[in-house]
């Protein structure tokens, strides 16, 4: 934050929240080493949000500038229990009738019909439902299976599998391998949302929910270009097995992923929860894509003032998977400590990093890459830059300027043993470049010198000095993108400092 590369290079995503809205706080989060905050647009109006992201702004701007993101989180088609009366008690063994009668209120009484009727928020969950589909309640804490449905398909007998208290507005998950939820990943809802998040200018990724194939994506960017002329980077929530079975094509349109392993854990067996996140950062890195690894990281951390040893192994286990971030949800949202989870987190992911050489798969990255490193002159580009770095034991740094922040990215997932500074003249892709592993972005605001490839140098050196990152005689190696030079290729070169 004061000009020196952090040796964190895993980034910190936090969830604002009732706990976090007030800009002290905010501030404090920023100081402690959060890189970005999370909307969770699943609650929230549009006036509530727009205040937070102001206070964002204000926070960022009076800690000297810092490089700092917004991510506009989507609903998605949640399903939802609708409206009872009080909470209730559901017994195994027993049944209940789930109706997409949004008017049926269950009152919770003891002599009320048998068996009791609930509403659904999602008018096609009777239709998309089959017999022995299994239905997780409340992230999976209660469970039923359907029995029958009318012939209307507007009701369903369900009975009890794993009881417990019922409560409205839990979420639903349906698990079944022969059938699905035919609802769109962008809802109307959602689809209001977005064209909030692109007429507001301050969104520098938007992550979509309940992801299945790569048109969902597809869509997403329609919608921007309509809405705004433009898109945003887009992060695709990993959250269906569907979206496991085509995380492929769905790569090579998304700008990265989340592992959102609530929702992943119920709708798969979640004993192979872990197995999918190793594979899913994994395949991230290789496609050059940003990743986050979210859900109950310091969960305990709502209630008390520190983590359990699971959770620090947690955490540091991402880090060493090669997860580009991790995010906090619950913990900076509700709980009651959210300023002291980001100072927690910070710390784990800070000596994890520090120790992924030992334990990680960044040793391995060069190997891994090698099938894809010629595919473009800008993957080959990067993991000379990378390579470079690693086999020379002078090099201080690697510099690059970046228009778009594309080169920074593809730098980054080569994970180099030294700092990615990036240079922009962009505030966007300054403020989109805080999530890159390892990348430490700086807004450059004379783009005079940005006319050829002396000029380019005069520049570097200009700014690594001014700002500290470096010494004169120190080496670096210099990527200069194609996109921000009238260049055919990208161009790397060794140098030392003057």
């Amino acid at each position: 934050m004061n000009g020196t590369a952090s040796d964190r290079r895993t980034k910190i995503l936090c969830t604002i929240g009732p706990s976090s809205s007030d800009k002290s706080i905010i501030m404090q989060m920023m100081m402690e080493g959060m890189n970005a905050a999370r909307l969770n647009f699943s609650h929230g109006e549009h006036n509530v949000h727009l205040e937070t992201i102001q206070k964002i702004r204000e926070a960022q701007k009076e800690l000297g500038g810092i490089p700092f993101a917004i991510v506009q989180d989507l609903q998605g088609p949640k399903i939802r229990i609708g409206k009872l009366g009080k909470s209730f008690m559901i017994v195994e063994g027993e049944e209940i009738v789930i109706t997409t009668d949004k008017s049926v209120i269950a009152s919770g009484e003891d002599n009320e019909t048998r068996p009791r009727k609930v509403s659904t928020s999602y008018p096609n969950l009777v239709r998309d439902c089959r017999p022995g589909s299994k239905l997780m309640i409340d992230d999976g804490y209660l469970e039923v299976h359907v029995v029958s449905k009318n012939q209307e398909e507007t009701e369903m007998v369900c009975k009890v599998v794993t009881g417990g208290m019922l409560s409205q507005r839990k979420g639903i998950n349906m698990v079944d391998e022969g059938a699905t939820i035919s609802a769109p990943a962008l809802t109307e809802k959602d689809i209001a949302d977005l064209e909030f998040g692109m007429k507001c200018g301050e969104i520098n990724y938007v992550c979509l929910s309940f992801v299945r194939f790569a048109q969902d994506i597809i869509d997403a960017k329609n919608l921007m270009m309509k809405f705004a002329g433009k898109t945003i980077p887009i992060i695709a929530k990993i959250e269906r097995i569907e979206a496991i079975r085509n995380i492929d094509a769905i790569l090579k349109e998304a700008d990265g992923l989340m592992v959102a392993r609530g929702d992943l854990m119920i709708e798969t067996n979640f004993h192979e929860l872990p197995i999918f996140q190793k594979e899913l950062i994994e395949k991230s890195s290789k496609a050059g894509k940003i990743d986050i690894t979210a859900t109950q990281m310091l969960q305990s951390m709502v209630e008390s003032k520190i983590p359990t040893r699971a959770e620090v192994t947690d955490v540091s286990n991402a880090c060493f998977d090669g997860t580009d971030v991790v995010m906090l949800s619950n913990e900076s949202a509700m709980g009651k400590y959210p300023v002291l989870s980001v100072k927690t987190m910070h710390l784990i992911v800070r000596t994890a990093d520090i120790n992924s050489h030992k334990f990680g798969r960044l040793d391995s990255h060069e190997n891994d890459f090698n099938s894809n490193a010629t595919d473009s002159i800008e993957n080959a580009s990067c993991m000379a830059a990378s390579t470079i770095a690693n086999k020379h034991s002078g090099v201080k740094l690697i510099c690059c300027i970046t228009n778009s922040g594309k080169t920074a990215v593809s730098i980054s997932q080569y994970r180099p043993n030294v700092p990615i500074i990036a240079l922009t003249d962009q505030e966007f892709t300054f403020n989109r470049l805080t999530l890159g592993w390892g990348i430490t972005p700086v807004l450059i605001h004379n783009t005079d010198y940005i006319t050829g490839p002396h000029s380019v140098e005069e520049l570097c050196c200009k700014y690594l000095v001014e700002k500290s990152f470096a010494q004169p005689g120190d080496l670096v190696v210099l990527v200069i993108g194609a996109e921000t030079v009238n260049h055919m290729a990208h161009t790397v070169r060794l140098m030392k400092l003057p």
